[in-house]
């Protein structure tokens, strides 16, 4: 009885894998045939002027922009049934999904990409404020006096720009930010990397779980605060007033532009850092990760 079901399994195995190749040749073995939700692009241009922004998206990636003109326009690639509602109130412009979806219509097939992408009039404003599932976010050349970016799956990224607290929480994905200048910085990642290139702030605070973080060219005249779980810590001519880092699984090894009084401890690692009796304050401690540190200008060897 049990051979009989085995041959049955097989044969109706085979039969789909006959029919999914014809039903491909058909086609063209484009993948793209199998979709079955529709895609439109809407424009929404606005005159209403606005200081704040919030945005919230389930599977589209968000662009900003510095737009070339004087007007703000906001192009949403999205699905027909779930477009993006664009309304200015109370200063603030806010975009987010409008379901109209029937309870049926929630079974689909769609593999297409979905992107938000706001041009900004001005280089400067109040707030900004993202909350997304499945996509990225990409800022560039505008500033805020604050941002909170919130991703599930995606990467963030933030260049060009200077602000006063930056807050970005990522889940699975990589967090990069380059050219800025910011306040108070504060990055989470889950699983993935954090990457700092020519920062330069007051202070930065940056945990994970899984993941290495990676600074090069940043510059903080306070406290620099790292908690890794299993992840490298490396610096290429970094600098800080004060410095605490703890890794559990991770190396922490980099070059620092000024001398630090370095306290480090490892249980299972290697330690191979400068002694100086000026500086600010190094605090480094890791599990069973290597700790290697230099004063230098220059990249290490």
């Amino acid at each position: 009885m049990k051979k009989k079901y085995i041959i049955l399994a097989a044969s109706l195995l085979a039969l789909g894998l006959i029919l999914f190749g014809g039903m491909m040749a058909v086609l063209k073995w484009d993948f793209g045939g199998f979709i079955t939700t529709e895609y439109e692009t809407a424009t929404h241009t606005l005159t209403e002027d606005f200081q704040s922004i919030k945005i919230e998206s389930d599977t589209a990636d968000v662009v900003f922009l510095l737009a070339e003109g004087d007007g703000c326009t906001v192009t949403c690639e999205q699905e027909k049934k779930m477009p993006f509602t664009v309304t200015v109130a109370d200063g603030t412009l806010k975009i987010e999904r409008n379901d109209t979806r029937k309870w049926y219509e929630h079974i689909s097939i769609g593999f297409r990409s979905q992107t938000v992408t706001v041009s900004l009039p001005k280089a400067q404003y109040d707030a900004l404020k993202v909350k997304a599932s499945t996509g990225a976010v990409a800022l560039k050349d505008i500033s805020f006096g604050a941002v909170e970016i919130t991703a599930s799956t995606g990467n963030i990224t933030v260049e060009n720009a200077s602000f006063g607290r930056l807050d970005l929480s990522l889940s699975t994905g990589k967090i990069t930010l380059a050219s800025l200048t910011a306040g108070e910085i504060k990055t989470h990642v889950s699983t993935g990397k954090t990457v700092l290139t020519g920062v330069k702030a007051n202070s930065l605070s940056s945990d994970g779980s899984t993941g290495d973080l990676i600074m090069t060219d940043t510059v903080l005249s306070g406290k620099l605060s790292v908690e890794r779980s299993t992840g490298d810590v490396r610096f290429t001519r970094c600098d800080a007033g004060e410095i605490e880092i703890e890794t559990d699984t991770g190396d922490v090894e980099g070059s620092f532009l000024t001398e630090k009084v370095i306290f480090a401890a490892t249980d299972t690692g290697k330690v191979l850092v400068p002694q100086s009796t000026v500086g600010g304050r190094c605090e480094i401690e890791t599990d069973t990760g290597d700790i290697k540190i230099v004063f230098s200008v220059t990249e290490e060897k």
